[in-house]
């Protein structure tokens, strides 16, 4: 199976926890480990704190549980996890069919919600965001980024570059996001698809250097040529502060 580079993972999550006082806390119990990382990723970038179940430890007032565990009842989940789980918390649960009669109104009366399993993470955010903010829980801000003269604001989705807007797909958007979250990181391929959701066959990652030459060319527009993303011959693509304004 392929995963995520480790250390780069933990390097970032690193600078994450650095910063997670206060942001709305999500632990993730998933079977599937690349899809475990791949929610991970993005939602650490959406100003979630977000703790797997596969760095082990314990979810100290976790806001909400996402698990695909088939026996979902939370206080079998509680038991399950060894009564670490107090206080109140929603559970998530990603199911073969998901519920789609429930609302998230649902959720502040059951405290349970069901979405389909496979999501990709963009729409697990958005639905996790939807949930929060209609129990009453804290909804984090996007995270803001800068790298250079590129400027990136998640909660408001727009890209800045000397200035000037730049329009990106939401793919782009999410896979510049990725790049700008750890300046001066080298992303394989895999890497990027992996976060993105993808699956890891030779056709998708190839995807991604389609994805790159469509940023590359909208902010080329505004930009230097040797002030975009920048591929690393047979590992992957990465933005360089050094190479990105000053």
């Amino acid at each position: 199976m392929d995963t995520l580079n480790p250390e780069l993972l933990e390097n970032e999550r690193e600078m994450l926890r650095q910063e997670d006082s206060g942001k709305p806390s999500i632990w993730l119990i998933l079977e599937d480990q690349r899809l475990s990382e791949s929610y991970q990723a993005y939602l650490e970038l959406d100003g979630y704190q977000v703790l797997s179940a596969v760095d082990g430890g314990s979810p100290p007032g976790s806001d909400l549980i996402i698990t695909d565990a088939p026996d979902c009842a939370l206080d079998k989940v509680r038991r399950r996890q060894g009564g670490r789980i107090s206080g109140t918390v929603f559970l998530l649960h990603l199911s073969e069919e998901g519920d789609a009669r429930q609302t998230h109104r649902d959720v502040a009366e059951r405290g349970y919600f069901s979405l389909k399993r496979g999501m990709r993470p963009r729409k697990l955010s958005a639905q996790v965001r939807g949930l929060l903010h209609r129990t009453g829980q804290l909804v984090p801000e996007g995270r803001r980024f800068r790298v250079g003269d590129i400027l990136l604001d998640r909660s408001r989705h727009w890209v800045m570059a000397a200035g000037r807007t730049i329009d990106l797909t939401p793919t782009e958007f999410d896979l510049l996001s990725i790049m700008m979250a750890a300046p001066g990181q080298t992303f394989t391929r895999m890497e990027l698809l992996t976060r993105l959701g993808g699956n890891s066959d030779e056709g998708s990652e190839r995807t991604i250097d389609v994805h790159i030459r469509n940023i590359r060319a909208k902010l080329a527009e505004v930009l230097p040529p040797d002030q975009v993303i920048k591929t690393v011959h047979r590992v992957g693509y990465g933005l360089y502060p050094d190479q990105v304004g000053s």
